[in-house]
Formats: C-alpha cells, structure tokens, sequence
C-alpha cells in the first residue's frame, strides 16, 4: 500500500508538473530530445534515457536508410541516412516526439608505424580508443605495425606502450604535451579544413523569425520536442520564415531547435529560448535556471576562507606537511562571501561546492619522491568514510543550508561534489558490504591500481579507498538513494559528479531517472556535469537526456594551454578544437570550459614558464616556491579567459585562477584564496574577467548564438558569435606584433573592448579584443 500511495503521488507531480508547463506539445519528455550521432557500428537509442514512462510508444517515422531493431525499449539503429541529418518521431499519449539523428562521419583510417628497431610486445594506446592498450591490436610485418579503425575527421593523440613504459611515436614529428610531464604523438583524421554549411538567427520581424544561410539548404524546426507544422514553418532553400503558434501566450519557456543540411553536410544546429511564444530579445528575460546562463566558480572548501575558528581542527602532525592539513575553511566562509558580493560582483551565478562529506580524521597515503615525504589529511573532501553526514570542519546542516538559500537570494545555482566511485576503507557500508567493492588485483594478477584505462570500471585510486562495484544493481540502487537524500535534503540545483568514467552508464541512468521523477517534478533546476578524461567519444557516450548535462571539456583546456603558451604550436589547432568541441556535443552544448581545477598546476605558472609542461608538476609544488614572474604570463591568462567566457559552453573558473593565483599541482594548486593584498597584475585581471563577464551575463549572442570561426592563421583567431543582429567577435593575437583585424563591411562600424590598448581596433601583441554592435 505505501508503495502504491508514493506512485500515486508521482503520477500526480508529474501531472501537476505538465500543467505548470505548456502541454500542447506535450510532457512526455524531461528537456530537449538529445541527438542521436549515428557509428558505424550499430547504434543503441535507449528509450528511458528520454521519455519518463517509455512504456506504450510507437515508432511512428524511422528516417530513410535505417533500419530499426526494438528491443525491450532499446532502438538498434544500423545503416546509414539519405540524409546527413533526420529525425526519429516516437508517439506517445497521442503526441508525436522528434528525436534528431546524424548521420555517422567516420572514416577508415590506416595506421602504420614503420619501427626503427626490434620491439617485443608493442601495443598503442590514445584517445581514440579511450587510451585502452587492449582495444586495438598492432599487426606486426617484419618491421612494420599496423592497425586499421574507424574514426571521425579530428586530431587524435596516442603512445606506444613496451613492456608497461610509455613513449611517443619515434618516426612521428607532430606531438603535444600530456600535461603531466610526458609527450603524445598526434595524427588527423580527414578534412580539418572542410567549409560546411552555416546557419543563422536573422532577425524578429512583424512576429516572424527569421533564419538565415548562405547555402541552399534543408530546414527542420522543432518546437520543444515536436515537429512545427509545415503551414507554421514555410521553407525556401536559404532562408526560413517561422511563425508561431498563437497558443504560446502563457506557455512560459519553450525552446525552438533548427536543424538542417544542404543533401552532403549537416550546419550547425540553433537554439532560440522563447517566452510565451516570442524569442527571448533581452537576458533580463533569463533566469538562473536557464544552463546557458550559468558562470561557474569552482571552490575547494577548506581553502577558501575561514569564518568559524570554532570548526578547524588540523591534524597538525609531522607525517603531514602543512600543504597538505586542513586549513579552516567552511560553509559560513563561503556564505560570507556571497553576502560581501564577492560573486556577482565577479559576474559568477554558479558555485561549485567541493565534496561535504565527513571524511577521516587521520592521515592517509604517501608521497615519497625527490627528497619530499608526506602524508595527507582528507581536507579536499574526496575520502568519504560517511555517505550522507556533513563534515563537521566545514559547519553544519543548518550551515549548508543558508548557504545555498543566500546564494540562491542573489540568484545563483549551487552545485554540490559528489563521489560515487569509492569510499574510505572505513565507510560503514564498506565494513558491512566487503564484498561491494570491486578486486584490487587484475584478471592476470596485477595490482589494481591506476589503471585508469585498461581497467577503468574496477581500477583502485589508492589502496585505501575500495572502488565500489557498480555493476552490482544493489550497490547502484544505494549510492544513487545517497545521491537523492542530498538533492531532497537540500536546496541544491544539481550535482558535480567525480570520476564518471569509471562508473558504469547504467549507474547514471539510474541516477538521472530518480531525479528527474522524484524531485525535478517540483520545477526545481538540475543540472549535472561531470568529470572524465579521454577522447571525445568516451566523453560524449555520458552526455545525454538520460544521464549527464554534461562534463567538463578537459580536451579544449589542453589544446587552449598548448595553443596560447607554445609558440610552436598553432592557432589552426585551438580552431580544430572549437569545431571538434561544436560537433561532438552540439553548437549550444553546456559542458564546463576550465581554466584549471585542483587537479592541475596553475596556469598562471604553466604561461609564465614557472612549472614546465615536460615536468613533474606535483613535484615542483613541493620542492620550490613558485610565485608570480612580474607580469608575465598574465597576458596568455587574459586571452584564456576571454576564449573561455565567450565560446558555447559554460565558463568554469577555478578559485584564484581570476587573480593569476600561481602554484604547481595538487597540493600547491590548493592554497588558500587571496582576498586582498592583490597587486596592479592580479586586480587588473580580475577586472578584466569581471568586463568579460559583463559581456557574457549581457548579451544573447554570447548565451544563444550561433558560432562561426572567420579566420584562423598560426597567430591569429577571429570567432563570430550572432543572435538576431546581435554580433560578437573575439579577436585572438598570439604574435608579439601588433594586428588590426579586417572585419570587412558586414561587421565595420562596431564598438571594441579592447583593453590593452585603449579600446582601439589594434591589438597588441598576446592580447585579445571583442567586437561589438
């Protein structure tokens, strides 16, 4: 009976929560229909991943090509589309769903190392194959290996790997740094240079909008998650004319998605947020529960300021260095810091909080290495012996919770960490359940241990954190209820979640489902990023309606780095990254745009040489004082964070990084936030962040636009953002000469920031402008 009473009273919310919505287009779907990008593999569509009953559907319209498989509610889509992009339609309770699909870009693609010596047991590893040693075998002909894979048009980096020791191809000239002291060597897959299609928002004009393109094109629009009638949508080859349905009067937010393809090339797709059937014109009309909007400010928070001296309790034992202890700070902290503003002054509408969790109050692991010796507390959060009960060194529930409910009184999201990887060897559930955690030693004997690829799902972080076994659906079913008593217990909008890469899909799925039925019912937000290292692909396979938002785009931080700081390294690689980015996750995506996190020297360091990308940066953290080198650097960070802040995405800043905070990695990228005391450098680059910000928080073409890349040389990247005659350029100049850039007719007579040179239309040399209108 009480099961019966809590799903009737599901049903009801779900009810409830469709009536608060727009129901002419139907509720069947939590979002926007997420696209399906066709492999040339078989390609899985699970149908709970988007609808929040997938019970009773029927495939009304399978796009031409394709062949479909139902399974149990899981689409097996095999073939390939007439065209470059269609729609997958789904009825249910009498409306019609479009699901986008795109066709697969894949290519063959034939490697082959001609090795200049003898190798015993080579294999090769990259993130084209999510750095898995086992995935694709060498085929070995007297001195030539060889391998033959499918893979998108990209930039794809690898290594060798001989007897467990790791190195670059030898015969290969293009590499990149690791950024962790190694080398990658890197091959292109494909046309990196290929010109496709482009569309835009116009105009809003006597109530229609107006879309635009310079190729004759094919045009689909999709309102919400349906199909706009063809009477409602007419067509022409390069432009589109839209008018909306008059029922959208008080339908709130809706959103208008625009497909489309010219018969060989998908375009970009739009995004335009509508208002009671208009578009929305002004960001006065958003609020923080729109994700475009949301600035992200990362804070580790026992390092970011201390207001209850009551709370800090340090080991203060000599097997722990200093760096490594507690340092006091806690949630009455971070509340203080809202109240002085400290936040919105900046520009930032999104906190992510670090793990609250309690964790142990002893020392755990070792560092041994290059004379430096130390154990560590568990400041950071990330060694829950507790799964549901706060730390007491940061404050209490009752702290926690005016923290988030002032944040939310300046109208700011508050996104809590939280860890479903592992536990803390003392964690009650792991004592009671021995047999949750997964084998710390491989099938063929070897200590499961960082082996962060070839055994991603079951590999250990330390010896004294047990991975949990979530491929156990019992394990799964407990740490996903963990994850919703906090969601329920708190105010919070939404989860950062650790280590997502090696938690099986299914966990999220599971996660995701129970948010969504059980509290996002109540039009509360969610949204939730997670963490992985790899390709674009291993990365992508996390993001959609039934999973994650999105995660943090480590890939683009690492092509960014490389193509501000090395001189020999071209702006034409940040460009593949920027159109890469776009494809993979789409061209209004929400993933996190860093520019560091805790797991990272600084990059203030990294642009002023202090830390060197070919050394051991945790190890620099400890044995010298790395501090500012003057101004250097600071003009490299500056052009970083005017990328960041205007390219689709979410701009993510890491605590300090706004005042070029320097450090080496993990624990000297931990240091204590600096409030004041800054010098002329740091201010005057938090100004400039806080400038940028003002433009991004101000203008709909740096929220909603739609992105074009101009001109991209080895020194020189011009981006154009437009939404409705809105326009946006960002001008990058790597040179140490100065550059005026040629905008032609279509963008003369626009404003400049230019704040290096006193708003004028030349740039000095590294730095950065916008163009405006």
């Amino acid at each position: 009976m009480k099961n019966f009473l809590i799903g009737l009273l599901l049903l009801v919310e779900v009810f409830v929560f469709a009536q608060e919505h727009n129901t002419r287009y139907g509720a069947d779907i939590v979002g926007l229909s997420s696209l399906v990008q066709l492999s040339v593999e078989p390609t899985e569509v699970v149908l709970s991943d988007y609808f929040t009953d997938s019970s009773d559907l029927k495939i009304e319209h399978v796009p031409d090509g394709l062949a479909i498989l139902n399974q149990k509610g899981i689409l097996t889509l095999t073939g390939k589309m007439k065209n470059p992009v269609d729609m997958l339609i789904i009825e249910k309770n009498g409306f019609n769903y479009a699901i986008p699909v795109r066709n697969t870009l894949q290519e063959k693609f034939d490697f082959e190392f001609k090795a200049p010596k003898e190798y015993k047991n080579l294999k090769i590893k990259g993130n084209f194959n999510g750095w898995d040693i086992n995935k694709n075998k060498l085929n070995k002909q007297g001195n030539t290996y060889s391998f033959s894979t499918y893979l998108n048009p990209g930039r794809y980096e690898y290594v060798f790997v001989e007897e467990g020791k790791e190195f670059p191809d030898p015969t290969n000239a293009s590499t990149i740094s690791n950024g962790i002291g190694g080398t990658n060597s890197v091959f292109e897959v494909g046309d990196l240079n290929k010109k496709k299609p482009f569309i835009y928002t116009k105009e809003y004009k006597n109530g229609k909008i107006i879309v635009e393109s310079k190729d004759k094109v094919n045009y689909t629009v999709l309102l919400d998650n349906q199909i706009l009638d063809v009477k409602q949508a007419k067509k022409s080859r390069k432009k589109l004319s839209i008018s909306l349905p008059n029922d959208l009067q008080n339908a709130g937010r809706c959103f208008l998605r625009i497909y489309a393809h010219n018969g060989k090339d998908a375009t970009n797709d739009i995004l335009i947020p509508l208002e009671n059937g208009k578009p929305v014109l002004s960001t006065k009309d958003l609020t923080r529960k729109d994700k475009q909007t949301m600035v992200m400010y990362s804070i580790l928070t026992d390092r970011f300021y201390d207001a209850d001296k009551e709370n800090d309790k340090p080991l203060s034992i000599p097997e722990v260095l200093p760096l490594n202890d507690y340092k006091g700070g806690d949630f009455k902290g971070i509340t203080k810091k809202i109240e002085d503003n400290f936040f919105t002054d900046l520009g930032v509408n999104t906190l992510w909080i670090s793990p609250i969790s309690q964790n142990p109050e002893t020392a755990y692991g070792l560092f041994d290495k290059g004379g430096i010796k130390t154990k560590f507390s568990g400041y950071h959060g990330y060694w829950p012996i507790s799964c549901d009960k706060i730390d007491y060194r940061y404050g209490t529930d009752a702290d926690f919770t005016e923290l988030i409910n002032k944040a939310h009184g300046e109208n700011m999201n508050v996104l809590l960490d939280y860890v479903a990887n592992h536990v803390h060897e003392e964690n009650p559930i792991i004592k009671e359940h021995p047999d949750w955690k997964t084998s710390n030693v491989t099938p063929d004997g070897r200590e499961n241990m960082g082996l962060w690829d070839e055994f991603r799902l079951t590999t250990w972080f330390d010896p004294f954190l047990p991975t949990l076994d979530l491929e156990n659906p019992v394990v799964t079913e407990v740490m996903t209820d963990y994850a919703v008593d906090w969601f329920k217990r708190f105010p919070i909008d939404g989860f950062r979640h650790d280590a997502v890469k090696h938690i099986p899909i299914e966990f999220w799925r599971t996660l995701t489902k129970k948010l969504k039925e059980r509290v996002v019912v109540d039009n509360r937000s969610l949204y939730q990023i997670g963490e992985t290292y790899g390709g674009h692909g291993l990365i992508s396979s996390y993001v959609n309606n039934g999973l994650l938002d999105a995660q943090f785009e480590f890939n683009m931080y690492h092509h960014l780095t490389h193509s501000l700081i090395n001189p020999d390294v071209s702006l034409t690689n940040l460009s593949n990254a920027l159109e890469e980015s776009l494809f993979y996750y789409g061209a209004h995506h929400v993933m996190g745009n860093i520019t560091g996190n805790h797991d990272k020297a600084r990059i203030i360091s990294y642009a002023d040489g202090s830390v060197k990308f070919d050394e051991d940066a945790k190890l620099a953290g400890y044995a010298r004082n790395i501090e500012n080198q003057g101004d250097k650097g600071f003009d490299i960070i500056s052009q970083l964070m005017a990328f960041n802040i205007f390219i689709p995405g979410i701009p993510v800043i890491y605590y300090g990084d706004e005042i070029g905070m320097p450090g080496g990695n993990d624990p000297d990228c931990r240091r204590m936030m600096k409030f004041s005391n800054l010098n002329e450098n740091q201010t005057k680059l938090r100004n400039k962040v806080k400038k940028l910000l003002e433009f991004r928080n101000n203008r709909l073409s740096l929220l909603y636009g739609d992105t074009k890349i101009l001109k991209s040389t080895d020194e020189v990247l011009v981006v154009l953002r437009t939404y409705f005659g809105e326009n946006t350029i960002l001008v990058i100049n790597k040179s140490e000469k100065s550059y005026t850039p040629d905008l032609g007719k279509e963008f003369k007579s626009m404003n400049v920031y230019n704040p290096d040179n006193d708003n004028s239309l030349t740039l000095k040399g590294k730095s950065f402008a916008l163009f405006y209108n």
